[in-house]
C-alpha cells in the first residue's frame, strides 16, 4: 500500500525560476506549437533551419516537396497578412 501523500504544493523551490508549463504554447495550447506563436520571434534563418531539421527523416525529394507545398500554401492562404500576429 502507498503511503499518504499530501496533495498541497510545496512551490518555494520554484521560486525565480522558469516552471514547465503544462503545455508549451500559450496560444494554441499545443506541444509543441502548431499555430506558430512560440517561433514568431525566431529570425528567418533558425525557422528555415528548423523547417528542414524536421524533414530529415524523410527523403531529399519529399522534403523538397514539402517544403515547396508549404511556399504555396503561404502564398494562397486567405488568413494571411502583412503584418505579424500579436
Amino acid at each position: 500500500m502507498l503511503a499518504h501523500t499530501s496533495t498541497k504544493l510545496n512551490l518555494k523551490h520554484l521560486k525565480n525560476k522558469k516552471a514547465m508549463a503544462l503545455s508549451d504554447c500559450i496560444q494554441c495550447w499545443d506541444t509543441p506549437c502548431t499555430c506558430g506563436w512560440d517561433y514568431k520571434d525566431w529570425d528567418g534563418k533558425t525557422l528555415s533551419k528548423h523547417i528542414a531539421d524536421i524533414t530529415q527523416y524523410r527523403t531529399k525529394k519529399e522534403a523538397e516537396f514539402i517544403i515547396s507545398w508549404a511556399a504555396s500554401y503561404v502564398r494562397n492562404h486567405k488568413n494571411w497578412t502583412d503584418k505579424p500576429k500579436e
